[in-house]
Formats: structure tokens, sequence, C-alpha cells
């Protein structure tokens, strides 16, 4: 907040097409909820598998686009700085919302979050921390 104040800003470090493609692997699928429905699920994966590395679970109404595993986003997660301290990056749209099947019902945001933690923590074993930023839906009309 100090260098703020004072005028001085800290520095951002853009991400670009290029070094997401030369450092992640995109994967993607759909996964079914316990009712059978289908959402659509992005998964950026680092390239460097000499460790193991924390999984940040992004759900959203909003589109995860650009779709096509050959098509990447030209920044990863809420921040360019997370990308590089390299976090397993999972994008996912919300039931109902764009690739997603099924309607969006008040009251499965949840559900479908704790059935998408607990499936992306069995697929990616070894991991020790899921984050989550999940943009509630349940409240709009969609």
């Amino acid at each position: 907040m100090m260098l703020l104040a004072l005028g001085m800003t800290l520095p951002v470090f853009s991400q670009g097409l290029e070094y997401v493609k030369s450092n992640y692997t995109k994967h993607e699928s759909y996964i079914a909820m316990r009712d059978g429905v289908r959402l659509f699920t992005a998964v950026y994966i680092p390239k460097d598998h000499s460790q193991t590395y924390p999984i940040l679970l992004t759900r959203t109404p909003y589109s995860i686009g650009p779709y096509g595993s050959d098509q990447y986003r030209d920044d990863l997660g809420p921040s360019p700085a997370l990308a590089r301290e390299k976090y397993i990056i999972v994008y996912q749209d919300v039931r109902g919302r764009f690739m997603s099947e099924g309607p969006c019902r008040f009251g499965s945001s949840g559900s479908d979050l704790f059935h998408i933690t607990s499936l992306v923590a069995a697929l990616l074993p070894l991991r020790r921390l899921i984050h989550i930023l999940s943009i509630v839906v349940d409240e709009l009309d969609v």
C-alpha cells in the first residue's frame, strides 16, 4: 500500500501466448457430474515434470475460451505471476454455460464444485493444494 501511495508500482509480468505455449500443455475434456451432466474443462499443465505443482481451479459462467486443444490463452490464472510460479491451471465452464451441458440450476454450483474438486484431486495425484476461484452463478438468471 505504501509503495502505491508514493507513486511506485510493482512490475507486471505479462505472459503472452508464446510463453504459455512453450511452458504449458493444454488438455480439454468433458467431466461428468453426479447427475450425468458434463462440464467442459480445460487443463493447462506445466511442461516441466521435475516437480509437483499446486492446482488453481477456476469455474466461470463467462467462457473459458479459446476452445480447441491447440488454442491457448494469452495469460493464465487470475494473475500472470501465478502462471510463472507454475501452477496446474484448470478452467471450467459452469453448468449450462458455453461448452458445458445442462441447465444452470439453483444450488448446483456447490455440489458441482465439490465433485470437480474431488475428481481433480484424484486425477492429478500427489498435488498437495487446490486453490479455487469460483464465480457464483446461482443468483444470476442464466
